[in-house]
């Protein structure tokens, strides 16, 4: 399962409604960030409890999507290093918390501070309401232009080959992983993987 991190007023991000980030906030953020920036074609659809569906559009860092606002926080599903450190500079400006799903706290530096200390009774309380609460996203995105054999190029140059894609990974925001020239394999969410069409091999 993805481990998401989360932007939040609240030290834990389930109890964000208490003190929501709103969506004018982000709007002036992004207005603010020349890092950021909506993007027109990657999103999130996310279902209520009451089955409504809701769009959020996802946040481009640098051009790339990574980051999304739902209904009252901003939420990053398996950030790496670099983009907890953009989280941790974000929720500076929106006064507010990096945190992760199982309740540690993040520091300005993106590094971890550990969790918030709990009695045993919240943390059943806490699993609970993430295993009957929480709605996976109903990510929506346009077809890959590419299948695995593939040959790929990532937004540094690097050629990998497309070994796997699961549309199903990640809370539904779908994984591709490759291998790269020197062997290593990597992982990226199918809304957001930068990846560009090499040349096909099939």
């Amino acid at each position: 399962m993805a481990y998401d991190v989360h932007i939040a007023r609240t030290k834990n991000w389930r109890d964000a409604s208490t003190a929501p980030i709103t969506r004018r906030e982000v709007d002036a953020l992004i207005a603010r960030d020349p890092e950021l920036e909506w993007s027109a074609k990657d999103f999130v659809d996310m279902k209520d409890e009451s089955g409504t569906v809701s769009r959020y559009w996802m946040i481009k860092w640098r051009g790339h999507p990574c980051f999304w606002w739902y209904r009252d926080h901003i939420e990053c599903s398996r950030p790496n290093e670099a983009q907890r450190a953009k989280l941790a500079q974000m929720a500076t400006s929106l006064n507010a918390f990096v945190v992760g799903d199982d309740g540690e706290v993040y520091g300005e530096d993106g590094a971890s501070r550990g969790a918030a200390r709990e009695s045993f009774g919240q943390r059943v309380r806490r699993w609970l309401t993430l295993w009957r609460r929480r709605r996976r996203p109903d990510v929506q995105s346009k077809l890959l232009p590419f299948g695995v054999g593939d040959t790929v190029r990532d937004p540094w140059g690097n050629d990998h080959t497309v070994i796997a894609i699961d549309p199903k990974a990640n809370h539904g925001l779908g994984s591709i992983r490759t291998r790269r020239r020197d062997g290593t394999e990597h992982v990226r969410a199918m809304v957001a993987h930068a990846l560009e069409l090499v040349r096909n091999d099939h």
